[in-house]
């Protein structure tokens, strides 16, 4: 399976006469852009604007950040979401670099971990989106409409846009272009495999869980071994919810992309096994079980790379699969974060095993930032709750938020900006 990503730097972003790409900038047609992804019956219409870095902008209700891309060959769009269940990983894909589409969901139903985005302050500093010119989405929801599949139409309107705007680069305007291909085995350099825990079904709410392997909940699933291409080709999304992992990160998955661009220099890129985080001990044995003898028996693989999506229960599960990896002599390496701001690190894994000594903190997610009030908000209001009820924006005064909720600034996967340091 070979992909070839196309990139094309965006330097600025502007509204235009017509959607196109001049000098590294990104002209957008307002209107057409509107009507590309206002078709819905659940939203009663839909913000387009445009925030860049300096401004003294503040958006709110952000549930997914998503990279302008197109697929040009060997796929669809988004599989599972907007084109059909053919798989992501193969032919070519365009992406606009520098840039980003953020959703925004204004509905208050039971979704309730929504990030933010400043485009100034300390707030910019600390997440990675407002040092970019990001397009914002924001529909006002049609009335009393379904919590699901008024997320569900966020989440593709979402998508709709950065198809679009990725549509807008021709091939003369492409400025990078990479071939990630696994197929060769180079038998003289060490095997290092990549498991890849994407969703945990304690945030299940109301039992149902999201959408995000090739569109579709796989909260049930025992570990599987997919291509690596896949994930960084659309296959999996970010949930409905900013849980440290939304789109754009997947997108650009930090380890998936550096082992892929190290296969035949100093290590074979092994093979991705993906699963999901078990809550309860029989089903967390038998996937530990599974996903050791996947790495040692069917990847062969000399180490793994693990990592967790949020929250405590996803940490041991971690911990016992990585457990059952060393038992088999794949060595292991762990990301996890750590939740209490005043614990130390080894009080916080949740597990205990002597031979897993390679521990990566990824950022403590309750820690705080105090932001200071933004002339502008986008996604809402003055009057709109930022993250819960007792987070609200005072006219005139600071709020303080958890990390976790800059969008950017924390992620399960290595992206963050943040270093932690235990002293």
């Amino acid at each position: 399976m070979k992909l070839r990503m196309e990139s094309v730097k965006i330097v600025d972003v502007q509204f235009g006469a017509k959607t196109s790409i001049s000098d590294g900038v990104l002209y957008i047609n307002r209107q057409e852009l509107t009507e590309t992804v206002a078709g819905d019956e659940n939203f009663a219409s839909v913000g387009i604007e445009i925030v860049k870095p300096g401004e003294s902008t503040r958006v709110i209700n952000v549930v997914d950040v998503v990279e302008p891309r197109c697929k040009i060959s060997g796929g669809v769009d988004f599989p599972g979401v907007l084109g059909g269940f053919i798989a992501a990983g193969r032919g070519t894909t365009r992406a606009l670099k520098g840039m980003a589409v953020a959703l925004c969901d204004r509905h208050r139903h039971w979704i309730h971990s929504k990030g933010i985005i400043d485009m100034a302050g300390p707030g910019a500093e600390l997440g990675r989106y407002g040092k970019m010119p990001c397009v914002v989405v924001d529909p006002i929801p049609a009335g009393d409409v379904d919590d699901h599949a008024y997320a569900y139409s966020v989440r593709r309107a979402g998508f709709k846009a950065a198809v679009y705007l990725a549509r807008a680069a021709g091939e003369d305007q492409v400025d990078e272009s990479v071939v990630y291909d696994m197929e060769t085995v180079y038998p003289d350099l060490p095997k290092l495999g990549y498991y890849y825990q994407i969703y945990s079904p304690q945030h299940d709410p109301k039992g149902i869980p999201d959408p995000i392997f090739y569109g579709y909940p796989i909260s049930v699933t025992l570990p599987l071994v997919v291509n690596a291409n896949e994930i960084i080709d659309g296959a999996v999304l970010s949930g409905y919810t900013i849980r440290m992992m939304e789109t754009y990160s997947i997108q650009n998955h930090p380890i998936v992309t550096e082992l892929l661009s190290r296969h035949g220099k100093d290590l074979n890129f092994a093979g991705v096994v993906m699963g999901v985080c078990s809550l309860e001990p029989v089903r967390r044995a038998l996937a530990a079980m599974m996903i050791g003898n996947l790495f040692h028996d069917t990847l062969k693989a000399d180490g793994v790379i693990m990592t967790k999506p949020l929250g405590g229960a996803p940490n041991v599960d971690l911990g016992v699969a990585a457990s059952e990896c060393e038992k088999l002599g794949v060595k292991t390496t762990l990301l996890i974060q750590a939740l209490n701001t005043q614990a130390s690190l080894d009080s916080e894994v949740l597990f205990n095993d002597p031979a897993l000594n390679a521990i990566i903190n990824c950022g403590i997610i309750f820690e705080t930032a105090q932001l200071p009030e933004l002339d502008k908000i986008i996604g809402g209001t003055g009057e709109t709750a930022v993250f819960n009820d007792s987070c609200k924006q005072t006219a005139g005064h600071p709020i303080v938020v958890e990390k976790r909720f800059i969008c950017g600034c924390l992620n399960q996967l290595g992206a963050s900006p943040a270093v932690a340091v235990e002293y």
